[in-house]
């Protein structure tokens, strides 16, 4: 996942910060870093209810259901 840190436990980046070697130039638009700080933010409280503080035990398939409720486009169509 472009949001987790790899060398920090429960490190989570957003906005310009994330991972991105293919789409670097797109992610670092305005309306993408919007999306990737509040699916930070959710992973974040998700990881706090459902995974004992752990963001990475957190379901992809939950996050992207919570992001979902919030009317978050998770695909370009």
């Amino acid at each position: 996942m472009c949001l987790l840190g790899q060398r920090q436990r429960n490190l989570l980046a957003a906005g310009r910060c994330i991972s991105a070697a293919s789409a670097w130039d797109i992610t670092r638009a305005i309306p993408a870093c919007a999306v990737t700080g509040q699916a930070a933010g959710v992973a974040a409280a998700l990881a706090c209810i459902d995974a004992d503080g752990d963001v990475r035990a957190l379901s992809i398939g939950r996050l992207q259901e919570a992001l979902r409720a919030q009317n978050v486009a998770l695909t370009p169509d």
